[in-house]
């Protein structure tokens, strides 16, 4: 259980990652 939760938690974290810094990203080009 325990691996499945963190394999979870690191797919979150990579969604949310690259979400966030395009977002920066493209509010510091704009």
């Amino acid at each position: 259980m325990m691996a499945g939760n963190k394999q979870s938690y690191n797919t979150s974290i990579i969604l949310v990652y690259p979400g966030s810094a395009t977002n920066h990203t493209q509010d510091y080009q704009t």
